[in-house]
């Protein structure tokens, strides 16, 4: 039974290393980005972490403390709007930016999406002061605000 469990778990580990062959990590992805490209790189990375770190709350697999989602939701919003938008000069798109050409041909989408992000996440740091079931929502919102505009505008 040992025996059979162990080459289970070797089979199982070594197709997810296979699995992951040829994908970069966010950090490789970002080796060789120079300039405004790295800087926006680096901004969706950490809007990427804070994302991140308040989905482990809302999932109940780290504690909520209204004082950490206000900050991370802040941290969003800060990098959000006319932050974000600045970093998107024309032409910003060599390799190995993850920037869809769409973005320059439809701007003005552009803009509405990244102005949302930074509405949506105002209004999670406004309610999260009143506890988790009513920060859910607002919480839902920004993240549904990220998946939308990363489909509509980032290479996979």
């Amino acid at each position: 039974m040992l025996r059979v469990l162990t080459i289970a778990t070797c089979v199982v580990f070594g197709a997810s290393l296979l699995a992951g062959i040829g994908r970069p990590t966010p950090v490789e992805a970002h080796v060789g980005a120079t300039g405004i490209v790295k800087e926006r790189m680096d901004l969706m990375k950490g809007l990427g972490d804070a994302l991140k770190g308040l989905a482990r709350v809302f999932k109940g697999e780290e504690v909520y403390d209204a004082a950490r989602v206000a900050a991370a939701a802040r941290r969003i919003e800060e990098g959000s709007g006319d932050h974000m938008l600045r970093l998107f000069p024309a032409g910003s798109t060599a390799h190995p930016s993850e920037a869809r050409d769409a973005i320059w041909r439809d701007w003005a989408e552009f803009e509405t999406a990244a102005e949302d992000l930074g509405d949506r996440a105002a209004a999670l740091a406004a309610v999260a002061g009143d506890g988790p079931e009513q920060a859910r929502a607002a919480f839902a919102a920004v993240a549904e605000s990220c998946k939308a505009c990363h489909q509509d505008f980032k290479a996979d």
